[in-house]
């Protein structure tokens, strides 16, 4: 969606947050965010953002990149690559926007959004690094951090209720809604968003390399 389109998140409970980075760990490098904004209880979905960071910028700050995740960059498709360096935005404009997405764009913190991330130790912690390495404000609290992998892994471990997937593998926005549509799935317990072959898809696995899909 258009950067300025309205951001009306104040009636949205939950956002899916989706990073492909440089590295795994807090204080490694990230290139892209990948945010969807849904309602898991009542089913539906809201608008879905990306912005790239400048990696340059990103590596003269400070932050890591590991060899093992730049090879997995290597070995990623032209099109899977473009997604995640393409129209890169300065880190600080990055950061900005992404607030502006959970806070409707009234600065400050929005104490009531859960953001999901596809693991406890991952998107949350890393970008919540990046903004307090920065000085800046995070704009969620920590206690609505939510992990949608322990969700998947206790509630729908067959994969029954995945959803297809639409996309570019390793996007982080065709990742994140992915995942929110899965998210809902699982809270409805019903396919609410279609069904695909567990052979063929498995994107949120528990791979190592720059990504954590």
């Amino acid at each position: 969606m258009d950067m300025e389109e309205d951001i009306a998140t104040i009636e949205w409970p939950d956002a899916m947050l989706d990073l492909e980075t440089v590295g795994t760990r807090p204080g490694d490098g990230i290139i892209s965010v990948g945010v969807q904004l849904f309602d898991r209880k009542a089913g539906t979905l809201g608008p879905g953002y990306k912005m790239n960071l400048d990696i340059e910028q990103v590596l003269s700050m400070g932050f890591n990149a590991t060899g093992g995740t730049l090879k997995f960059w290597m070995e990623q498709s032209e099109a899977a690559t473009k997604a995640a360096f393409e129209n890169p935005m300065a880190v600080h404009q990055a950061l900005q926007t992404f607030a502006d997405i959970l806070t409707d764009d009234e600065g400050g913190v929005n104490d009531e959004i859960k953001v999901w991330g596809n693991g406890a130790a991952f998107d949350n912690v890393l970008l919540r690094e990046m903004y307090q390495r920065l000085g800046l404000l995070e704009p969620w609290k920590f206690w609505n951090d939510r992990c949608f992998r322990t969700m998947k892994g206790e509630l729908d471990p067959d994969k029954n209720l995945q959803p297809e997937f639409v996309g570019e593998r390793h996007d982080a926005l065709a990742d994140a809604t992915h995942q929110a549509k899965w998210l809902i799935n699982i809270t409805q317990g019903k396919r609410v968003f279609g069904a695909t072959d567990t052979q063929q898809m498995d994107l949120i696995d528990d791979s190592e390399g720059g990504t954590h899909d």
